[in-house]
């Protein structure tokens, strides 16, 4: 299968392979590269061309040999070259980790239509007795997000937070900015609390964004988003640093279910992933 990067050419030459199309009368397959010499002019082949041996001193060879990248760390050869079973196993790991096997199971299995239906009170139980103790492992922390959601039961305000959930519910999933404002409007959260919600609501279309995410994808070799990702403050993320990190897992979850062929690959399993790197 072609992949983008470098490939060296059986009489020598070195190529980049940038891009994929395909063909506006035939619909077939083309490689879009440039050659690593020269004025490095962007052309297409058909990918059928580029994959094909060929004979070189009697014997038959790649027309086009892939020049594995030299990576720093090991979540970078995962994120570029990582093949399914990688992916697989990196996945495997966050569940090694996670040490309240029957919460991560209840979260994983916890459908949307059931939170939906919830009454106000009901989805202020569902936070402070399953969600708030799954997000915050650390007892400080869990006490201090807990006094911030009592608030909804000590100043009799539930109504506020009946709002807030026909809002979740309501509003488009797909628009990150709408929905991480919304969500962080429940007491006790922030934009990483609120993402960590929609991550186990909707986890085709989110992921928990938090200083975990963060600190992994910065030790990822070229990453595009790098610079913008170092002015962050991960332990205090903005509305737009969280969009931004929503979309860095949208995108490689899509990318993932092209390369492998499959919808398995969510944004929560990209966070998961990310999450449990270097642990």
């Amino acid at each position: 299968m072609v992949k983008p990067g470098k490939y060296r050419h059986f009489k020598g030459n070195e190529y980049e392979v940038l891009d994929f199309a395909t063909h506006s009368e035939t619909l077939e397959p083309m490689v879009v590269y440039r050659p690593l010499y020269g004025e490095g002019k962007l052309w297409v082949r058909p990918t059928s061309m580029w994959e094909e041996m060929v004979e070189k001193d009697g014997k038959l060879v790649p027309r086009f040999s892939y020049i594995p990248k030299e990576y720093t760390n090991t979540l970078s050869q995962l994120w570029y070259d990582g093949d399914e079973a990688k992916w697989e196993k990196a996945l495997a790991h966050y569940h090694t980790l996670y040490k309240d096997v029957s919460l991560e199971a209840f979260m994983e299995e916890l459908r949307p239509e059931v939170v939906e239906q919830m009454s106000a009170s009901e989805f202020y139980q569902f936070l402070h007795d399953k969600y708030f103790v799954w997000k915050y492992t650390a007892k400080n922390r869990l006490a201090t997000t807990r006094s911030h959601l009592r608030k909804y039961l000590d100043g009799n305000q539930l109504h506020q937070l009946e709002q807030i959930h026909n809002k979740i519910f309501s509003t488009d999933r797909s628009k990150a900015t709408d929905m991480l404002t919304i969500v962080s409007q429940i007491k006790g959260l922030g934009i990483a609390g609120a993402s960590g919600l929609l991550s186990i609501l909707f986890p085709e279309q989110y992921g928990t964004v938090d200083q975990f995410v963060v600190l992994a994808l910065l030790t990822i070799d070229e990453l595009p988003e790098h610079d913008r990702l170092g002015k962050m403050k991960p332990e205090f993320l903005s509305l737009k640093d969280g969009v931004l990190l929503e979309e860095i897992m949208r995108q490689k979850a899509l990318e993932l279910n092209q390369k492998f062929q499959t919808n398995r690959w969510t944004p929560r399993k990209i966070d998961m992933v990310l999450w449990a790197y270097g642990r």
